[in-house]
């Protein structure tokens, strides 16, 4: 529960930094050392979690209505596979399949889609960032997908 809060805190302090082009860089950290020593790795849970509560917290669910206190679509991630690890920076370059479930009075069924994110230790305090990309690029694809399998397109 307490590294729950220490990543929750960080993310939202962290949340106002400006996008990239096709990622939202945000500085958000565990605070690995005080708060349990995690290593930063793409398939860690307190990497996974971070990476997820950046998705919920970004600002374009938040001001669609999606996330926050409405609740209306619930993000799960599986198949989570290093892509790349550089050794010189120790940063590791992730995929995973993303899944948003919709709440029933949106009615649109559920959309999967790869998911990148990059995961980086910061250094000897043991705090790590992930970086993560543009979500509503992400529920696009998703989008697309899901028509595509069912025909829709």
């Amino acid at each position: 529960m307490f590294l729950r809060l220490c990543a929750t805190i960080v993310a939202v302090a962290c949340s106002a930094f400006a996008y990239t082009r096709c990622a939202i860089c945000l500085c958000l950290a565990a605070m690995l050392g005080a708060c349990g020593g995690v290593v930063a790795e793409c398939d860690d849970s307190e990497v996974v979690k971070t990476a997820l509560s950046v998705v919920y917290d970004s600002e374009e669910l938040v001001g669609l209505g999606l996330t926050g206190p409405s609740g209306k679509v619930e993000f799960t991630m599986a198949d989570i596979v290093t892509v790349n690890h550089n050794d010189q920076t120790d940063k590791y370059t992730c995929r995973a399949q993303m899944t948003v479930t919709y709440a029933e009075e949106i009615g649109t069924p559920p959309g999967t889609a790869p998911f990148a994110y990059t995961v980086q230790t910061t250094g000897s305090d043991g705090m790590f960032y992930v970086e993560i990309e543009n979500v509503l690029r992400w529920l696009g694809k998703a989008e697309k997908l899901r028509r595509e399998a069912a025909g829709e397109d």
